[in-house]
């Protein structure tokens, strides 16, 4: 019955900051959004009637463009515009780790950019894909390293995401409208 949607929170962003991407942990305890204005910015907030939790600018980064959280809920995950994905804790905002993808040479109007981030079910993997390079970043999330680096062939990644099990990785295609399916080793 959606007549009894009652509003919860609401945050009023300053002048200035443009708000890119929101998510919602799947426990639905946290609420993050990510933007930017003079470096990267996220917020997190309790979904239940609380107030904000924490909020950050990180300087060493343009801006904040998508957000997600782990499955348990207890970390959050922000990629910035570059070259980036940012771990933080849920709860108290403590920067975890970044983790970084290969610099590369784009085009002057083409930059670098992390157009999407995904993680698996099982918590194990983080994958991260940037164009114009067509390629997805996997990082193992336990100790941050690097697992793997695929490339996408003439493909500009729009989407990933992780299968249920974790074992599969697929890609969506924005120019091509094809999908691409990769299968996940176990031992990462």
């Amino acid at each position: 019955d959606l007549t009894s949607v009652s509003p919860v929170e609401t945050k009023a962003m300053e002048d200035g900051l443009k708000l890119n991407d929101i998510g919602v942990s799947n426990n639905g305890a946290f609420v993050a959004a990510v933007g930017g204005k003079d470096g990267g910015w996220i917020l997190v907030a309790g979904a239940d009637n609380k107030p904000l939790l924490w909020e950050q600018y990180i300087g060493d980064s343009a801006e904040f463009s998508n957000v997600i959280f782990s499955p348990d809920g207890r970390t959050v995950y922000a990629s910035e515009s570059g070259r980036y994905v940012y771990v933080f804790e849920s709860t108290t905002g403590k920067r975890i780790r970044r983790l970084a993808m290969d610099k590369y040479e784009t085009p002057p109007n083409n930059p670098q950019t992390v157009s999407c981030i995904a993680v698996s079910p099982d918590g194990r993997l983080l994958a991260a894909a940037s164009e114009p390079t067509s390629r997805v970043w996997i990082w193992n999330l336990k100790n941050g390293t690097e697992v793997a680096v695929i490339s996408t062939g003439q493909f500009a990644t729009s989407g990933i995401t992780f299968s249920p099990d974790s074992s599969l990785l697929a890609a969506a295609d924005l120019t091509t409208s094809a999908i691409k399916i990769w299968r996940i080793p176990e031992n990462h």
